[in-house]
């Protein structure tokens, strides 16, 4: 396909604003990696189902490979990948609405590489939607997944996926209803190196000259500062650190000749460690950290005489940055500045933490509020400066502040009413409200009248259940209210006990969050009375019979003209037929037709009577479902293929099993034969179970 200079230079832009919200990061420590900005040593993989013939290795350089169980096939699909339309002519099946990596497609992210996934792919059924999931290595849950509307041809996107193995196929999610398999027809892999954060060392032990020094000559020291003999000893990451030499700047006021540089390289961000002491007995000194050409330092520290602090600056950001003795005025006989130790401390930009204040309220005594990723936590404490990665966080209430500490029952940490938190830059420096409030509350739920109305004229009730749990608890209403008993951010259902009632959006499924009190009941009905006339011939004594076509049990009989046909399914198909008269046959004058789909608006139905065919015709019907056509008294259906006949032609496979394709040499029924022209993927389609 067609690769734009537009749409790469878009995706490095997209790169270096990323949010490392989106990259699996460890909440605690660790190398934290994001998209390299403009990193060009990046891949891409494409499988495209036209080109595949078998399973197995497949696509760029082999990339990808073919579960063995999937199946390719003939199908015509068209989507849109980068804004432009892309048809496919060949499809790879799964075959099954659960994953199994047999199933699947699978490909592997190399180590050190960030990849985006771009998936053509559809439901396998018309019959429901399906769910395709990204599983990586032994997973039998995706790390991420998207659902598949039936009739659609969607782009999913799968963005930010880190090195491993990984298999597309279909996921049997609980929440979808009627999940079908997944058909694909083309991925594309686009990795990216990640850039990681690095230390960079300057120790005046090992320098010998002014000039470049340090990790990599990342530092320069500049040309007027000396080096000789000294002895300290510091603390630095709580072990101690000793030198026998130190960089001299010389004087107390910041000249670039006589002080420390390095570049921070732009998406990064640093933490400056630097060991260094007051240049004389006569008084305390003040390391500035300088940026550019300013004379005026970003952050500074004073030394007290004698003494040997670390000095730490945070959150340095992208530039050029000098490190030398600043003139304070504040500082009474501000004397120069002597180095021994400097770190930098390199992350990338994206990656650096954000700093809040937490303001708890409503916390138990002993309890402890806690930020949860994964299987990773973060305490906070009540107006203490907390300091954490980017990301999205759920907010737990935990019953100690103990390393074993189960999550509280009874109590739940909100921000802004929800139990979740996103990290980002809206929150530095700021105070976060967290409220603590009790997990179980009751809401009401109310029902209108004319609602209510409509569950009494059905005799039937409300239920409510937790979404996915098969228990279901009565709502009774006193003067159109229940008091139900809820659990903070959980989802419940509620449903009616009458089919043909149907139970408003809202109310059929919602979460209960911090600030839920109530719930409105609505109910509409999914049945509706249909008024019956005929025109044409005379019905006489006959009656006419309306049977849904989706469902045979669903039928309304004994209509007249004049008759109401009562709880007629709107917006279903139905037929019309003639009972007690065969010379009769009844259509629908809205369509002509004997089958029609009756809207809201039909409140009254015109069926044209005709005289029908009383001629004698005789049938023979080759069904390859075996489906036995009933004679009526003018024909007669001679059904020439049985159950028994067909499943002879798959030798060795017992009846009823699904999914087996046509022999290759076909079938032969004597007078009529199928040639599948060798093909080994044809199947037969039908509802007979047998």
């Amino acid at each position: 396909m067609k690769r734009r200079m537009k749409q790469r230079v878009i995706a490095i832009m997209m790169s270096v604003m990323m949010v490392i919200g989106l990259v699996p990061v460890d909440l605690l420590g660790g190398v934290l990696q994001v998209k390299a900005a403009g990193d060009s040593s990046g891949k891409t993989y494409e499988l495209n189902a036209n080109d595949v013939t078998a399973t197995g290795a497949n696509g760029t350089d082999g990339y990808f490979t073919i579960g063995s169980s999937m199946k390719i096939d003939g199908n015509n699909k068209t989507f849109t990948v980068d804004n432009e339309s892309v048809s496919f002519t060949q499809r790879i099946k799964t075959g099954t609405k659960s994953y199994v990596k047999e199933n699947s497609l699978s490909f592997t992210v190399s180590d050190g590489d960030v990849a985006t996934v771009t998936v053509c792919a559809v439901s396998g059924s018309s019959n429901g939607d399906a769910v395709v999931g990204l599983f990586k290595d032994d997973d039998t849950t995706p790390s991420q997944k998207q659902q598949l509307t039936t009739g659609k041809t969607p782009t999913t996107v799968f963005e930010n996926v880190e090195a491993g193995t990984y298999y597309l196929g279909s996921y049997e999610d609980a929440e979808v209803t009627s999940v079908q398999s997944v058909n694909f027809y083309y991925v594309r892999v686009v990795t990216e190196k990640v850039a990681t954060g690095a230390d960079y060392v300057l120790n005046a032990n090992d320098v010998t000259a002014v000039g470049a020094n340090g990790t990599e000559d990342y530092f320069t020291i500049g040309s007027s500062m000396k080096i000789d003999g000294n002895n300290k000893s510091f603390t630095v990451d709580d072990a101690s650190m000793s030198f026998s030499q130190r960089i001299k700047t010389g004087t107390k006021t910041f000249v670039k000749d006589n002080s420390i540089s390095f570049t921070i390289a732009s998406g990064y961000s640093a933490t400056v460690t630097v060991c260094a002491v007051s240049g004389s007995s006569n008084g305390d000194a003040v390391v500035g950290l300088f940026k550019g050409d300013s004379t005026t330092p970003e952050q500074k520290n004073q030394l007290t005489t004698g003494k040997t602090p670390t000095t730490v600056f945070e959150d340095v950001e992208e530039g050029t940055y000098y490190l030398g003795s600043y003139e304070d005025a504040s500082v009474a006989s501000v004397q120069s500045v002597n180095f021994y130790y400097v770190r930098v401390s390199t992350t990338p930009a994206s990656a650096a933490p954000i700093k809040f204040t937490p303001n708890i309220t409503g916390l138990p005594e002993g309890a402890e509020v806690r930020l949860v990723k994964g299987d990773n936590s973060i305490a906070l404490s009540n107006g203490t400066l907390a300091s954490v990665k980017k990301g999205e966080y759920s907010l737990k209430v935990y019953t100690s502040s103990a390393a074993n500490a189960t999550v509280s029952e009874d109590y739940s940490a909100t921000y802004n009413n929800a139990t979740s938190i996103t990290v980002d830059e809206t929150l530095s420096g700021a105070t976060v409200d967290i409220a603590v409030v009790s997990s179980k509350k009751n809401i009401t739920v109310s029902i209108d009248e004319a609602s209510k109305k409509l569950l009494d004229d059905r005799e039937a009730k409300l239920q409510y259940n937790k979404k996915g749990d098969t228990t279901t608890t009565d709502i009774t209403f006193t003067d159109g209210v229940f008091s139900m008993p809820v659990e903070l951010d959980t989802t419940y259902n509620i449903t009616c006990t009458n089919s043909k009632l149907a139970v408003s959006a809202d109310a059929a499924e919602f979460t209960v969050a911090a600030d839920t009190t109530a719930v409105a009941v609505g109910l509409t009905s999914k049945v509706m009375d249909v008024t019956i006339t005929t025109e044409g011939e005379s019905l006489g004594s006959a009656t006419l019979k309306l049977t849904s076509v989706n469902n045979s049990s669903e039928y309304v009989d004994n209509l007249t003209n004049g008759s109401t046909a009562k709880d007629i399914w709107f917006n279903n198909d139905y037929k019309v037929e003639v009972v007690g008269d065969d010379t009769l046959e009844a259509k629908f004058a809205q369509n002509g037709a004997s089958a029609y789909k009756i809207v809201a608006a039909d409140t009254t139905l015109t069926i044209t009577l005709s005289k029908a065919d009383v001629q004698p015709h005789i049938y023979d019907v080759w069904d390859f479902g075996a489906e036995e056509l009933k004679s009526t008294a003018f024909i007669t259906y001679n059904n020439m293929l049985t159950e028994d006949d067909i499943n002879a032609q798959y030798a060795g496979v017992a009846a009823g099993t699904k999914s087996i394709t046509i022999p290759v040499e076909g079938f032969d029924f004597g007078e009529v034969k199928y040639n599948p022209a060798a093909k080994s993927n044809h199947r037969l389609r039908t509802t007979n179970a047998n």
